[in-house]
């Protein structure tokens, strides 16, 4: 003879109803020259589908300068790709084969609050200079100097950006960071003279 334990019916029931329900995803579709919804809000981590439809290819790509970085790649009718958004912010898409097609993904909750840049420094060469500085969340660096723009994206903590190929004499370094909600740091300029 075999005994077989059960677990009532109503203690079940509560350990059902006890488990945390899933994190839905975002969905994009692309059919007929534009993205539907046009719009996805998500939670940091989470994914967006974007389902290729209708009768043309296209590529979904995020703009540049921005906190994170897409390009799903030439596909056709049938296929569904996916991006996992590892950071907030809101972030601009197109098509780079319809560049009249447009969307937005926002990656949780909007925030005002400024990045900000500290113990900016300038370390001058022989025909160069290395830009070292605090960064306190992730963001776009600008850096302006000489006449060459760099703009790189950079996590938080003490980094760096160095530029070559100045010419000799005197020069402004001008930073400035922007955070994936589109907000500014202050502009921090720094003076020094190349070799």
């Amino acid at each position: 003879m075999r005994l077989v334990r059960s677990v009532p019916l109503a203690t079940a029931i509560v350990f059902a109803g006890a488990a945390p329900a899933a994190a839905a995803d975002g969905f994009i579709s692309l059919q007929d020259f534009q993205f539907a919804p046009a719009t996805a809000e998500i939670q940091r981590g989470e994914k967006v589908d974007f389902n290729f439809e209708g009768p043309s290819r296209h590529r979904v790509k995020l703009r540049s300068g921005q906190t994170d970085r897409y390009d799903s790649g030439l596909t056709g009718p049938g296929f569904t790709k996916a991006h996992r958004f590892r950071h907030p912010g809101r972030f601009a898409l197109y098509c780079s084969v319809h560049l009249a097609m447009a969307a937005r993904v926002q990656v949780g909750a909007s925030e005002v609050l400024r990045p900000r840049m500290s113990e900016v420094k300038a370390t001058p060469g022989t025909g160069r200079v290395r830009m070292t500085f605090r960064v306190s969340e992730r963001a776009v660096v600008r850096l302006v100097v000489g006449g060459k723009r760099v703009r790189k994206v950079f996590r938080s903590g003490m980094r760096s950006i160095t530029v070559a190929d100045l010419d000799p004499g005197r020069h402004t370094a001008t930073l400035e960071a922007r955070d994936g909600w589109a907000n500014r740091s202050s502009v921090v300029k720094r003076s020094f003279r190349v070799r």
